[in-house]
């Protein structure tokens, strides 16, 4: 019996002295993907602008309430971004070929040539995606100047072998190394104690935010109780009525009866309260008699939501910002590294790349995943011994990278000695009658 012959079509082997590398995945596919939205959205919000310049005046909408522009503005910096993230995946390096002059970047829509001589210098870093938390090994080639002329991602195969193959390259082509490993780690110490620095600021001040977001949050929610419990409503002069962009705003004037104090305020109201206000004089107002200044129109979207949100936001920015404010003062950081959350100092840097992922297992391997097959070495006149759990034949010969392998008969042993059976005494057969023996 046969076996079709599943080995994939080898690839054309690279010139003399060149190297390709490729990466891993279907970045090509993703970027189109996120391109081609992007550019569904773009062309829904110009076909709906179209259709509002060509519609006649009659048929044109009625002025909304800004869900509709709202919605057409989340649409189209959607799409902004959906090209922008798609042209950048359509621009990332997909392949990389090394020779003994030059090394060539590629991908779907660049392409960079960058000679051995240029190569002045190799640093290793590290670079976090769009949508990711675990940060990847870059490899960056800068000129003498340290400007960057290109970098490679960890995504590609055999990524260790690359790093290794470009050093060694651009050292033969210089006559000098170009990975200095003291100084690239002195070069990324510096720069973690600055964005140590830039941290604390950074946390400081989203903390000082949170702090003032539950103090203002409080405060609005005690106001509020004050009015329900003790304020008294008037009636103000409705001094003016009017939009600013979508939302409805009013003007009005508030006279204390018992004191004769004025109040001025203007109050951005809820859509319904404001268009029943149209062609109103008066608007009713709820004050506290003891401060006039603290008042609120019935409709105004002030208490749209209960302030005890804000306070449980505050509350929440603030412990999360005073954490890592915590951590980074005593020198901390959290990083993740092998694919695990590891607690490292900022003066603790090294150069060390990610590990390399095994290989994927290749089909129709015999045994279980990792098993090896023993040498042959059967005992007198056996059979080498099957893999645990199988009853398979065993296998003769090199085996096959896929398929069936080809069939060899078992080799021959030479039987071990044995002892010689002892037989029994044979007896002559007795002889017939009136026939005589003769000696």
């Amino acid at each position: 019996m046969t076996y079709p012959d599943l080995t994939p079509p080898p690839s054309p082997p690279p010139p003399a002295g060149e190297s390709r590398y490729e990466v891993t995945g279907h970045p090509g596919w993703t970027g189109a993907a996120l391109l081609a939205g992007g550019l569904v959205g773009a062309l829904v919000i110009v076909w709906r602008f179209a259709m509002l310049l060509t519609a006649a005046p009659s048929t044109r909408p009625a002025r909304d309430d800004g869900s509709v522009s709202g919605m057409a503005g989340g649409v189209g910096a959607m799409s902004f971004f959906l090209i922008a993230y798609g042209v950048t995946m359509l621009r990332r390096p997909v392949r990389a070929r090394l020779s003994d002059t030059e090394i060539v970047i590629e991908g779907h829509l660049s392409r960079r040539t960058i000679p051995w001589s240029k190569v002045a210098q190799l640093r290793r870093d590290k670079q976090g995606t769009l949508f990711g938390v675990e940060k990847t090994d870059v490899l960056v080639l800068a000129d003498e100047n340290g400007k960057e002329l290109g970098r490679l991602a960890g995504n590609f195969r055999n990524f260790h072998e690359l790093v290794s193959e470009v050093e060694r390259r651009s050292e033969a082509a210089r006559g000098a190394p170009t990975y200095n490993r003291d100084a690239e780690l002195a070069r990324r110490k510096a720069r973690q104690l600055r964005q140590r620095r830039w941290l604390l600021a950074g946390c400081t001040f989203l903390l000082a935010m949170g702090l003032a977001a539950t103090g203002w949050g409080f405060y609005e929610w005690r106001t509020q109780r004050r009015l329900a419990a003790e304020g008294v409503e008037a009636q103000a002069t409705l001094d003016r009525h009017y939009l600013k962009s979508v939302t409805g705003w009013i003007e009005f004037t508030l006279t204390d009866p018992a004191t004769g104090k004025t109040v001025k305020r203007s109050a951005m109201m809820d859509r319904n309260a404001w268009e029943k206000l149209r062609g109103q004089k008066q608007v009713t107002v709820r004050y506290l008699p003891s401060d006039p200044e603290t008042n609120v129109v019935v409709g105004e979207d002030k208490w749209a939501g209960s302030p005890l949100l804000m306070v449980v936001l505050g509350l929440g920015l603030s412990a999360l910002f005073g954490l890592a404010l915590l951590f980074t003062a005593i020198g901390y950081d959290v990083d993740i590294k092998d694919g695990k959350v590891r607690f490292r100092r900022y003066d603790e840097v090294d150069d060390a790349l990610e590990p390399a992922k095994p290989p994927p297992p290749k089909l129709f391997a015999m045994g279980p995943a990792g098993y090896v097959p023993p040498p042959y070495s059967p005992p007198y006149g056996g059979y080498a011994p099957y893999p645990p759990g199988y009853s398979a034949p065993p296998v003769y010969g090199p085996p096959a990278p896929y398929g069936a392998p080809p069939y060899a008969p078992p080799p021959q042993y030479p039987m071990p000695p044995q002892a010689p059976t002892p037989q029994a005494p044979q007896t002559p057969p007795p002889l017939p009658p009136g026939s005589s023996q003769q000696g």
